[in-house]
Formats: structure tokens, C-alpha cells, sequence
């Protein structure tokens, strides 16, 4: 071990390597001091009433997730419901390292490891009880086999064992979240790609294997996989083409940063120039599944979280700036280089620990707001309802049909109608950016009563920009 680490050192890898090892575990920092938002407490509902249904496809992150939490004692908390993703979200830094070494080189793919500890977003998915994580560890350890076999083509048959092993893998990780298998399109193509522009023809062997794999994928994976997007659409479609995709590609440079995103495009353009293959590969990837994304967009919402695959390679991109050693004529150039990619997601990863509060709405804060001052016979309304029902329903573990908190959303938007009608005290809990997914009758409508019947009580506000995350609290009396 320390032979390997003074050679990676010697190598210039050791500072980002040792900087990407120490920062990883930051994600369990202030794990169970965030509130929970809606779709962790969907996780904990859906983990036990909602399992075996049709409408989960991905039942693996679910049961590591009650693992956990049956590990911790077995009581529902924001850091036992938090752990196993946060673990895996630790393991996505070296998993990055050891994926990518074999065609990146160790200094780069170490580069690489560190931007990914230090991404706020990453860390944000690390610190929710949903399943990217899993996924994303996943698909690079099948990454890691993928590039074993297909680049440095080691091993029994040219590596095709451990390339088809790395496919396989990466559509496993479709078991985690589904996002994750949309990678292995891309990845697959790239790789002929590559290969028949080397002018070297894929033996027979391999074209039978590859149709093999690619008939099983669609009789297995297939149904599974149209299903879930069928199901999705249900739930989220889109207004118009132009505006899905517009809120792709908005999302998608909020939370990858323009720091890191410019830093993968002039990588790209830096490694194409000097024609490095494996740069050219891995933007032939991230475009192909970049396209792929952008088309589902015109049909369905779909926000960053579903391309994280993606980040491990935007990194890798952007380690093209680095030489792939160190070396004397180039160490102030590419000190400044990492400086400059480096240092703004370090203070983009300090802003969300401590001035953005983990960078979620605080339901929880308003919640227990109100349950410390709610007298007996008051009735509590609420949009999060599911968090304010595991914040103030104790052992309801059916949060999607809450008992305590009355359900306020842009599919529930009676709520405040029927009980205006009674002389009880009303509690309620909002999020006003939320009032546009109502229709315009219904937004009218309670933001008039909110005016007009009840007054403002208490402001919950989340320091940050780009998004208003705040948190309203109204009494009416």
C-alpha cells in the first residue's frame, strides 16, 4: 500500500487522491440534522405498504434503505433512513478512481475522484434517503469492468468477458433507479464506435455475444423499462416539448455548476485537439446520453437528478486539462487549473453545510413550529403533508395517507374550502413557489383565504440563490 501511494504520489495523483479520500466522508456531516423533504418520506411509506406493488421498479434501494434503519434499531430517523445512501455516496469517490484508472491514467482519474467529493450536489443525493446513490455506485463499478475489457482489452477473449460483464452491470444498476441503465446505450455504442474506427472488425464471436445481450436486455429489461417510463409520464408529463426540455438543461447547469461544466467542455476540447482516444470516447458517451435524456425531456419531466450517472464523466472531461502526470513545465499551469475547478466547488460544499442548511425546504422546523404551539382541536393543513405526518403522527407509517396533517397540494386542493367552514383553528404550512403547479382557480382561490381569513406566523427561509426554498407558516384564528 504505501509502495502504491508513493508512486501515485510521484505520479501527482497523491494530493487529489489523499483530497478526494478526505473528503468523502463529509457526507456523513449533519446527516440527520436536515429535515426530511416529500420524497424521503414517500421512501419510508413506500418501503412498507407499497413494495410488492406494480408501481416500484426499483425494490433493491428500497429494502438496503430499511436495512439500514433496521440496523439502527429499527426506529425511522433522519440519519438511520439517510445511512445507506450516504454510504454509498462515500463509496462513488473511490469507485470514480478505480473505475476510470485504466484508460484515464491514475493522476486524472484521481483528479477526477476529487471533484466528485467535493460536488454539494453529489453530496445533497448522499444525504437523501433516495436511491441515486446506489445507482450511481453501480454503474461505475460496472464502468470499471466495461473499461477493463473493452480498452485495455485484458484478459480471456480480448477482454469481452469483463466488457460484457461491465454492461451487464451498468443495467443492474437500473435496479437502484432506472435512470442509471440509460448509460448503457451510450456506453455500448461509443465502444463499436470506437472500434470501427480503428478499422479493426469485431469478431464474430463478439457481434453473436453482443445480440445476445442485447435480446436479453429487451425481453428483460425491456417491458420493465417502457413501463417505468410509461408510469412516469402518468405522473409527470410535460406542457409543451420546449419547456422540458428547457428545464433539463436548466437544472442540469444549476446542479452540475458552471464551474464544472465549463471545466468538461474545455477538457473535451483540449483532449480531442491533442487526440487522446479516450477523451473522444467518453464525450462520445455523454453526448449520446445527454441526446438520449434531452429526447425524453419532450415527453416527460426530467430534472438533473436523473442524469448524475453523468457527473463521474463530466469530471473526467474535465481532468483532460491536467497532463496525465506530473511534470516541471506544466505543474504552475495545472495547479492553477485544479485551483480553479477545485476551490469554488470547496466553497459551494461549505455554503451547503452551513449557510443553506443542506439545501431543503425546512418542513421540519415548521412542522414542530407548529405542533409546539397547536392547541387540542386545532387542525393542522399542509403541503409536504407526508413530512409534517412523520414530524407529528408518531407511529403512522402510511405517510402517503396522513391522518394528522391534512393534505394541501395541486391534487388536493380543497382542503382549505371545506375547512373554512369550521370554527376550529387552523394551522397551515406552505411553500409558496408550489402554488404554480396549481391551476389558476385553485391558486386563486387559497392564496385569497391565506390574504384574506389567516395571517403569516412564522417565515422559514433558506439562504441561497437560485432557489426560493422557503417555508411559510399561517394561522388563522
Amino acid at each position: 500500500m504505501s509502495q502504491f501511494s508513493g508512486q501515485s504520489w510521484k505520479a501527482g495523483a497523491g494530493p487529489f487522491l489523499w483530497l478526494a479520500l478526505l473528503l468523502a466522508p463529509v457526507r456523513l456531516l449533519r446527516l440527520g440534522e436536515w429535515g426530511l423533504w416529500i420524497d424521503e418520506a414517500y421512501t419510508w411509506a413506500d418501503l412498507h405498504h407499497a413494495l410488492g406493488s406494480e408501481q416500484i421498479f426499483n425494490p433493491w434501494g428500497y429494502r438496503l434503505i430499511g436495512a439500514a434503519v433496521a440496523l439502527a434499531g429499527g426506529e425511522p430517523s433522519e440519519f438511520s433512513l439517510r445511512l445507506a445512501p450516504c454510504l454509498g455516496g462515500i463509496a462513488c469517490v473511490p469507485l470514480t478512481w478505480w473505475a476510470f484508472r485504466p484508460a484515464l491514467g491514475t493522476r486524472r482519474s484521481a483528479f477526477a475522484a476529487a471533484l466528485l467529493a467535493c460536488s454539494a450536489w453529489h453530496v445533497y443525493w448522499s444525504q437523501s434517503a433516495r436511491f441515486y446513490t446506489f445507482a450511481l455506485a453501480v454503474s461505475l463499478f460496472g464502468v470499471g469492468l466495461f473499461l477493463r475489457g473493452a480498452w485495455r482489452r485484458a484478459g480471456p477473449g480480448g477482454g469481452r468477458v469483463l466488457a460484457a460483464a461491465g454492461l451487464g452491470t451498468v443495467c443492474l444498476a437500473g435496479a437502484m433507479h432506472p435512470s442509471a441503465a440509460l448509460l448503457a446505450g451510450p456506453l455500448a455504442a461509443a465502444a463499436l464506435w470506437r472500434r470501427a474506427r480503428s478499422g479493426q472488425p469485431l469478431p464474430r464471436a463478439a457481434w453473436a455475444a453482443l445480440l445476445l445481450l442485447l435480446l436479453l436486455a429487451v425481453v428483460g429489461v425491456g417491458p420493465r423499462a417502457l413501463a417505468t417510463l410509461a408510469h412516469h409520464a402518468g405522473q409527470k408529463p410535460v406542457a409543451h416539448p420546449a419547456a422540458g426540455v428547457a428545464h433539463l438543461l436548466l437544472t442540469c447547469g444549476y446542479f452540475f455548476t458552471p464551474a464544472l461544466l465549463a471545466g468538461a467542455a474545455a477538457g473535451a476540447w483540449a483532449g480531442l485537439r491533442r487526440g487522446e482516444p479516450f477523451i473522444g470516447f467518453a464525450l462520445t458517451v455523454v453526448v449520446l446520453c445527454a441526446a438520449l435524456v434531452t429526447v425524453l425531456a419532450a415527453r416527460v419531466v426530467m430534472s438533473a437528478q436523473y442524469v448524475l450517472a453523468l457527473l463521474p464523466w463530466a469530471a473526467v472531461l474535465a481532468s483532460a486539462l491536467l497532463a496525465p502526470s506530473a511534470c516541471d513545465e506544466r505543474c504552475l499551469r495545472d495547479r492553477a487549473v485544479a485551483a480553479l475547478l477545485l476551490l469554488p466547488a470547496l466553497a459551494n460544499l461549505a455554503l451547503y453545510m452551513v449557510v443553506r442548511e443542506g439545501e431543503r425546504p425546512q418542513w421540519r422546523a415548521a412542522y414542530e413550529y407548529v405542533d409546539a404551539r397547536r392547541r387540542p382541536g386545532d387542525l393542522v393543513l399542509g403541503m409536504a403533508a407526508p413530512v409534517g405526518e412523520f414530524t407529528l403522527g408518531g407511529a403512522n407509517r402510511d405517510l402517503r395517507h396522513p391522518e394528522v396533517v391534512g393534505t394541501l397540494s395541486e391534487w388536493f386542493p380543497a382542503g382549505p374550502r371545506r375547512w373554512a367552514r369550521h370554527a376550529r383553528r387552523i394551522w397551515v404550512v406552505v411553500r409558496p413557489q408550489w402554488f404554480e403547479g396549481f391551476g389558476e382557480r385553485d391558486r386563486a382561490r387559497i392564496e385569497a383565504w391565506l390574504r384574506s381569513d389567516c395571517r403569516l406566523v412564522r417565515r422559514f427561509a433558506v439562504d441561497m440563490e437560485g432557489r426560493d426554498l422557503d417555508v411559510h407558516v399561517y394561522l388563522r384564528e
